[in-house]
């Protein structure tokens, strides 16, 4: 995002004013030096929505709106399962579903890999039973009527 900023000759508290003030330019300025707990949702549509870019052009892969790490779980937390949800849904790269269907996420699009149709991911976000990102898998739907889970990756990235 800091390129696009720069793009738009936009200096952080140039970009801070644009948002009304809802971001300001310290915080700003830890996202882009990645000093500073990532941005919420809410946080990346005001910013995109301040720099003029449609959601589908966020560069997703570079933004972390949550992420858990196992060093980094609190004492007494190991074992809790975290909820996968809807927007940590374009950090994966293919889906499959409970009918067999597999989908290629691209950002909040998603391509069916037989028909090339391409269809929101909040239209099969409800029907996904694997998530993975390149050959690894990152969340499980156990039922249709289940929660969909992130997976433990140990000792992978």
């Amino acid at each position: 995002m800091k390129e696009i900023r720069q793009h738009h000759n936009l200096t952080q508290a140039g970009l801070s004013e644009l948002s009304g003030g809802r971001l300001n330019q310290t915080t700003i300025s830890s996202w882009e030096r990645k000093r500073f707990i990532p941005p919420t949702f809410d946080k990346v549509l005001i910013l995109a929505k301040s720099l003029g870019v449609r959601l589908c052009d966020v560069p997703w892969d570079h933004i972390s709106l949550i992420k858990v790490d196992e060093d980094e779980k609190e004492e007494g937390c190991s074992g809790m399962n975290y909820r996968f949800g809807l927007y940590d849904l374009p950090k994966a790269t293919s889906v499959k579903t409970f009918s067999g269907n597999i989908y290629e996420i691209k950002g909040f699009i998603a391509i069916d890999q037989d028909t090339g149709e391409a269809k929101p991911i909040s239209d099969i976000y409800y029907r996904a039973k694997t998530v993975a990102y390149d050959s690894g898998v990152i969340a499980k739907r156990k039922g249709q009527d289940d929660e969909l889970i992130s997976v433990s990756r140990r000792g992978k990235p």
